[in-house]
């Protein structure tokens, strides 16, 4: 599974880029780590769905929020900078089966 916290867009497939479907809700752009975690296991919820509708595309989360899709996740990045969202406060990520590689946290030399 690629993506990330918000650092770093939402057509569907044959509408020639842009975005599709992208809400446009009154989100804070404060960033909480239970909000990543949220967007988290909102995906996970969700990708059985969305690799039989938009597998290889992009999708944004704003905690439980799915907020749209893109071919690119620059423009589902540019789109959350637009509206304001802290970059840590969603998370862009590819529609693909997830692997089997887990990540613990960050590895600190010694």
């Amino acid at each position: 599974m690629r993506g990330a916290a918000g650092a770093g867009g939402s057509g569907g497939l044959g509408t020639g880029g842009g975005f599709e479907n992208f809400t446009n809700a009154g989100f804070t752009a404060t960033a909480t780590v239970s909000n990543c975690q949220e967007a988290q296991c909102a995906f996970r919820r969700d990708l059985p769905q969305l690799l039989r509708e938009r597998p290889g595309q992009w999708v944004a989360y704003y905690g439980n929020e799915r907020l749209g899709f893109a071919r690119t996740d620059l423009e589902l990045y540019e789109e959350c900078r637009r509206r304001g969202l802290d970059d840590n406060a969603y998370l862009i990520l590819c529609i693909e089966p997830e692997s089997d590689v887990v990540t613990l946290g960050l590895l600190q030399g010694g």
